[in-house]
């Protein structure tokens, strides 16, 4: 098999991750944001595995970087390698380092863990450094690590504080929405009563319709689309934001939008305790509570009072705005790329 490499200093890097359906396309952004600054070095980048989100796909295609299949990857020439992926067995990396190559394991707490790896990488706000690696593998974490694409560092540098009449409201629930936030999230956001114009991220046509259908109060507009082609910077010309609490979530601090979290699956759950503990974020609630048979009517009603203050008081929004670019100063990518290559 014939692949990139940089023939002047040997080195060859592979990304194993998938994106598509139910598993959203958290671990495939993340890993274009560290494609982008290992291309921007000029190493030679290979991904493995499949991309069936075309926008995602698209990011990668555009700094020129293949996709194969995952079963490829063993009897690639590489030097490095970087496995994004909870079900991705820790036979690949351990096998990865039995030919020499020298392995990265991005991880969410102990969601990834099990890869067998040199490198542990958490990117997220309140993560502890990954124990139990192999002898002499280096753990990584916080919002110094975490992994911004280029279009995220350009709405950083762009972005002034938003002040609108009505609010400018973004809802995004991951690039697929999977599990269904929005049909939970955005009733909540118009039952506050508040004028808005509400932006709704929904690739599943039926679901698109009946948001479009949903009872409306006097000032209050739900305009869905299907696709973002530049999300940061969309994000960046919003009041705030309501946001599934994964990845998205850094990147909309980065930004300086300020936003609600709703905690969509149990792996957002350690993220979504500690952003909203340190008033990073306005909490919105945890999705199976919200949804589920025997939901508290008093934790959607919380919900709801929480999502009418941030919408209301814009000294809330402008402390969540100057808190989140405090955080996140946007170099993580270049700190995980040299922690990556490093001899």
């Amino acid at each position: 098999m014939s692949l990139p490499r940089d023939t002047t200093s040997g080195l060859a890097v592979g990304v194993r991750v998938d994106a598509g359906g139910r598993m959203g396309v958290g671990h495939a952004v993340r890993c274009l944001a560290l494609t982008q600054e290992l291309r921007g070095r000029g190493l030679p980048v290979t991904v493995f595995g499949r991309l069936d989100i075309d926008w995602v796909r698209a990011g990668y295609e555009q700094v020129d970087v293949p996709v194969r299949a995952a079963e490829q990857m063993l009897d690639a020439p590489l030097s490095h390698a970087v496995v994004d992926g909870y079900e991705i067995p820790s036979s690949l990396g351990q096998s990865l380092r039995d030919n020499g190559i020298r392995v990265a394991a991005l991880i969410d707490d102990d969601f990834g863990a099990h890869q067998v790896a040199d490198l542990y990488v958490d990117q997220n706000f309140g993560a502890r450094p990954h124990e139990g690696g192999p002898e002499g593998s280096v753990a990584l974490a916080g919002p110094d690590y975490a992994l911004f694409r280029d279009e995220i560092l350009a709405a950083r540098s762009n972005a002034a504080a938003q002040s609108s009449a009505p609010v400018k409201v973004l809802a995004v629930f991951g690039g697929t929405d999977p599990f269904g936030a929005s049909e939970v999230l955005v009733p909540m956001l118009l039952d506050t009563g508040v004028p808005m114009h509400l932006l709704v991220l929904c690739p599943d046509p039926e679901r698109a319709i009946r948001l479009r259908r949903l009872p409306v109060a006097s000032g209050q507009e739900v305009e869905v689309v299907a696709a973002l082609p530049d999300l940061a910077a969309t994000a960046a010309g919003c009041d705030l934001a309501v946001s599934a609490a994964g990845s998205t979530v850094w990147e909309l601090l980065t930004v300086g939008t300020p936003t609600a979290v709703v905690c969509v699956v149990d792996n957002q759950e350690p993220g979504y305790r500690a952003t909203t503990a340190a008033g990073l974020v306005v909490p919105a609630g945890r999705l199976p509570a919200l949804t589920s048979p025997n939901a508290d009517a008093r934790e959607r009603a919380e919900a709801v009072t929480a999502l009418h203050r941030l919408l209301t008081d814009a000294d809330l929004r402008r402390s969540l705005r100057e808190g989140g670019r405090r955080l996140f100063d946007g170099r993580g990518r270049e700190r995980v790329a040299d922690a990556l290559l490093a001899d």
